[in-house]
C-alpha cells in the first residue's frame, strides 16, 4: 500500500517546531489544519497503470535533503479513477484530535 496525505496547515514552520518541541499532543491540538486527506493506494496497481501513463504527464525536479530527483505531476483524480483499489479518507486530523481530546 502507498499513503499520500495533503494537509493544509496556517501555520509558519517556526509556530510549528515551537509546538512541536512542547510535545507530540500539543502539537495536534494547535496545528488548526483547515483540511486534509488521506489517499490510501494499491501500489502494484498503481504502478501498472502508471506505467503505461507516465509519459502524459509533466516531468518535474525536486530537491531533497542531499540529492535530486525527477518527479511527474499527477492530478489526484486522475490516480483515483484510474486505481480501482484507492481508498480516499477526509479529514483524518479531526479524528486524531478528537481521540486525544475524548
Amino acid at each position: 500500500m502507498l499513503l499520500y496525505y495533503f494537509v493544509a496547515v496556517p501555520c509558519t514552520p517556526s509556530e510549528i517546531e515551537e509546538w512541536r518541541t512542547a510535545g507530540e499532543e500539543h502539537l495536534l491540538l494547535n496545528l488548526r489544519i483547515t483540511g486534509d486527506r488521506l489517499y490510501v493506494l494499491d501500489m502494484v496497481e498503481l504502478r501498472e497503470w502508471f506505467a503505461g501513463v507516465q509519459e502524459r504527464y509533466r516531468e518535474v525536479p525536486a530537491q531533497n535533503e542531499g540529492y535530486r530527483t525527477l518527479s511527474r505531476l499527477v492530478p489526484c483524480e486522475d490516480v483515483v479513477e484510474a486505481v480501482r483499489h484507492c481508498h480516499v479518507i477526509e479529514d483524518v486530523y479531526q479524528s486524531v484530535v478528537n481521540s486525544i481530546v475524548a
